[in-house]
């Protein structure tokens, strides 16, 4: 896989091949990698009355190339911030099983994780615990939540 990425994004056809290589699986592209280019891209379109910020988001907003980058950004792995691993900001905590459905919801969740690369375990739990198809599980979750909380109530 490729891993050259320019430091300019000066047109739409570029950002194309970065947006088509990073779906494609052929551009090793981190978040990022991506991110610093589209920060380029918005600079290089800023009007005297906008902030960085203004500009950032009027270049994913309404800019081709900024779109192209944005797309492919949210497609890339890795942290957005070099070396800032979304991970490294929250202590690791071990999941708490009330009970079996938690259990269960838990290894789906993982696994759902490890099938969806770029997803983190809470919106792998996130996504399942509130999916259509998981009802019954829900409501076991919840159940098993009703009787911990009322278990602590009762002393």
């Amino acid at each position: 896989m490729a891993t050259v990425i320019r430091n300019d994004v000066a047109d739409a056809a570029v950002a194309k091949k970065i947006y088509d290589g990073v779906f494609a699986g052929t551009l090793d592209a981190k978040k990022y990698q991506i991110n610093n280019l589209i920060r380029t891209r918005a600079g290089d379109i800023r009007k005297d009355s906008e902030s960085p910020e203004q500009a950032f988001t009027r270049c994913i907003t309404e800019d081709a190339a900024g779109k192209l980058l944005f797309k492919a950004m949210k497609a890339a792995r890795g942290p957005e911030i070099e070396g800032h691993a979304p991970q490294d900001n929250v202590p690791r905590k071990e999941p708490e099983f009330i009970g079996p459905a938690h259990a269960r919801l838990h290894s789906l969740a993982v696994d759902h994780m490890r099938a969806h690369p770029g997803l983190t375990y809470a919106g792998s739990y996130t996504y399942l615990y509130s999916h259509k198809d998981n009802a019954d599980l829900r409501a076991a979750v919840k159940a098993e939540h009703m009787r911990a909380t009322m278990a602590g109530v009762a002393g």
